[in-house]
């Protein structure tokens, strides 16, 4: 697989990616005017004392006003990490972790960069001030499902499209099923029925469910028709799908990184093959 970099070139040169590059980490950060900040000269343990246990980590500041929005901001305090709850917040402060990130970075970038392991501040690019700041908890909010489905509907459009030039007479469809699975073949067999039928729309490949085109897909690669394309951790994107459609919680935040990093790099392969 190409590094992140490239993958995310690519990302952004498709035509796909406009609409979800409207949707950027300003839709999804905590404004600075909601921030619960330590302050640089305090103890550990005054800067959490009664913060709610769910907030894992605190923005540090300088100054006395821990409410400032107009401080400086020079770490993050993890409590979670190794720290002295006696010592001072700026000794036991990730100095590092300061460094913010681009308001208009799009959201399938910052999950695509495992950039989503940690608290990260968010700046304005144009006047340079901290605005916001996102973390591991936010992508759960409602524009990440909409970036993340956005993304996998063009995989499966390009599943599709693939399975429609390389898979042969859609009759023979059902051979190319990987493992002869009886459940999918009983699903593609209610889907020939449903495309065809009195209420059907006569498109066999818009009845498929997603599962079931990524199975097809593994069989026409098998053949060696797609060249050296792997086919890894498709049932991964397979779950990732269903959940968002079906609005559950997505069951793995920390996973989103290399099942979005796959979904963008398997979309990409694909389109190649189809323009050839």
């Amino acid at each position: 697989m190409d590094s992140i970099e490239e993958v995310i070139l690519s990302y952004k040169e498709n035509d796909h990616s406009v609409f979800q590059q409207k949707l950027s980490l300003k839709d999804i950060m905590t404004e600075r005017i909601q921030f619960r900040n330590a302050l640089l000269n305090e103890t550990v343990r005054e800067a959490f004392y009664g913060v709610p246990a769910i907030f894992d980590a605190l923005p540090v500041i300088g100054g006395a006003d821990r409410k400032s929005n107009t401080a400086t901001f020079f770490g993050i305090l993890d409590r979670r990490n190794k720290i002295d709850m006696n010592l001072s917040v700026g000794s036991q402060m990730d100095r590092a972790a300061a460094r913010p990130l681009p308001l208009s970075m799009s959201i399938i970038e910052y999950i695509v960069t495992r950039r989503q392991q940690r608290m990260h501040l968010i700046c304005d690019e144009k006047s340079r001030q901290v605005v916001g700041l996102v973390t591991v908890h936010d992508l759960a909010r409602l524009p990440v499902r909409l970036a993340l489905f956005a993304a996998l509907l063009d995989l499966e459009d390009s599943v599709g499209q693939t399975i429609e030039k390389f898979g042969g007479p859609e009759a023979n469809w059902d051979r190319l099923i990987s493992n002869n699975s009886v459940r999918l073949l009983d699903e593609f067999n209610k889907s020939r029925v449903k495309a065809y039928g009195p209420d059907g729309g006569g498109s066999l490949i818009l009845e498929m469910g997603f599962g079931l085109k990524l199975s097809i897909l593994k069989g026409i690669s098998s053949l060696g028709l797609l060249g050296n394309l792997r086919l890894a951790n498709t049932n991964s994107l397979r779950l990732l799908r269903n959940d968002i459609a079906h609005t559950k919680p997505l069951r793995n935040l920390h996973s989103l990184s290399q099942d979005v990093q796959h979904a963008l790099f398997l979309t990409r392969e694909l389109k190649q093959r189809l323009q050839s």
